[in-house]
């Protein structure tokens, strides 16, 4: 079954911890709010809205092939 845990034993590579997300989104979020760029916010969701499109895509991989 697919867990969190599961995920974690992974041996196929690296894996990235929900800390560790959590340590990258926090860089993120502090260097677009160090930003000048007047669109810096229209950015900043175009990125969102595109990483969740991704995240959707890539979490129906699985079965996708199936």
């Amino acid at each position: 079954m697919n867990t969190y845990e599961a995920y974690l034993k992974n041996s196929e590579g690296s894996t990235l911890t929900i800390e560790e997300a959590l340590e990258i989104y926090s860089a993120m979020t502090e260097s677009i709010n160090k930003c000048t760029l007047e669109d810096k916010l229209d950015f900043w969701n175009e990125f969102l809205t595109k990483a969740l499109a991704y995240t959707s895509i890539r979490c129906k991989w699985e079965t996708m092939c199936k």
